[in-house]
């Protein structure tokens, strides 16, 4: 009786429209003594936490009126099994989940049966079906390894903010001392950057594309229906920040913190794109002493994607983030005074890879 059943963590109650934005938390893996104790039971327990994770970083954290979070009981018949001890994802055995959510070792791409996710979105009675293929919504895989993947769908049409649905899949963070903030940062990272944002990945990877003309098309076309707006092409000694889509912000004196450029790496490529700042958790994998917040074009597109959503139009979301942002800047990486402990000089130290990047789907009306 508890599969298929669901709960709300947080009702929208911004009184600004009667639209609003949507994530919603489900589990593979969990088995019926997961589901034991009401909300002391585990898997509320990591749902929470993926909860809290997002809307304890800016810009999630002052927009958070505007979100209805939901999660979905799903009850497994076995664990996810694994073996090995990886750092960075897990080596699967023979597993039968309901999202049959799988791993790699030694990397951190995950998969999952993406039309039950929507099944079991579609449970919520406090969703109509429009609503639920609007939302973000995030499996969580019920066994601890670094590893996060996400899928984002779009339209055939031109869109400035991308209102089609997105399914992240990740795991409960290496295990240690720090696994909480690895797992945090994981969901911050696929749900809030992915597939709430439609942000790319801003770090780079030992590959380049084979024809730099056709990568660069690819982008724009993400560009035309609301994706990715934090990279872009990059021509080294061509490339100047007013060629990019954060030329307005770089020369205001409130993001100076974030030292705002052409810094050449991203989209999981070098020297082809660039991003707007040295850091970013959409950079960084593990803690770093300026990654643990979205940069400032990061949080523009994060912005403008609720106030859109949200039945504003498309001038009254990119008229309204300057002045919004200047009273709701981060607390957290170059903005922060402290450094937590947890911060390591480099990324790298940890051993944690970057999360596998997004795949991005075209789907019809």
């Amino acid at each position: 009786g508890i599969d298929g059943t669901w709960g709300t963590f947080q009702s929208p109650t911004a009184t600004a429209s009667d639209k609003y934005c949507n994530i919603i938390f489900m589990g593979d893996g969990y088995t019926n003594e997961d589901y034991q104790g009401g909300e002391n039971c585990k898997f509320i327990k990591d749902a929470r936490a993926a909860y809290e994770a997002i809307f304890s970083i800016e810009p999630y954290k002052s927009l958070k009126d505007y979100f209805g979070v939901y999660y979905v009981n799903v009850v497994s018949g076995q664990k996810i099994h694994t073996t090995g001890k990886y750092l960075n994802g897990a080596d699967n055995v023979d597993t039968h989940t309901p999202f049959e959510v799988t791993f790699t070792p030694n990397a951190t791409e995950t998969k999952g049966y993406e039309t039950r996710a929507l099944y079991y979105a579609e449970r919520i009675g406090a969703l109509s079906e429009e609503q639920v293929c609007r939302s973000a919504m995030c499996v969580i895989a019920n066994t601890y390894c670094h590893a996060g993947s996400c899928t984002i769908y779009y339209g055939h049409s031109e869109s400035d903010y991308c209102e089609n649905y997105s399914i992240a899949y990740l795991s409960l963070g290496s295990e240690g001392a720090n696994q909480p903030e690895d797992f945090r940062r994981c969901v911050i990272h696929e749900v809030g950057g992915h597939g709430f944002g439609k942000l790319a990945d801003e770090y780079t990877m030992p590959k380049y594309y084979s024809n730099r003309t056709n990568a660069w098309n690819n982008l724009r076309s993400m560009h035309s229906r609301g994706i990715y707006h934090n990279v872009d092409k990059f021509e080294d000694g061509v490339t100047v920040v007013g060629d990019t889509p954060w030329a307005n912000l770089a020369d205001m004196s409130i993001y100076s913190p974030e030292q705002i450029g052409v810094y050449d790496g991203a989209y999981a490529v070098s020297r082809d794109f660039c991003r707007s700042t040295p850091s970013s958790i959409m950079r960084e994998s593990s803690p770093t002493a300026n990654a643990d917040y979205f940069n400032s074009v990061s949080r523009e597109q994060i912005y403008h994607r609720v106030m859109r959503l949200s039945g504003k139009s498309q001038q009254e979301a990119e008229n309204g983030f300057l002045s919004w942002d200047a009273d709701h800047l981060p607390q957290s990486g170059p903005y922060s005074q402290t450094k937590s402990l947890l911060m390591k000089s480099s990324g790298l130290d940890s051993g944690l890879l970057p999360l596998a990047e997004p795949t991005v789907i075209c789907i019809g009306k």
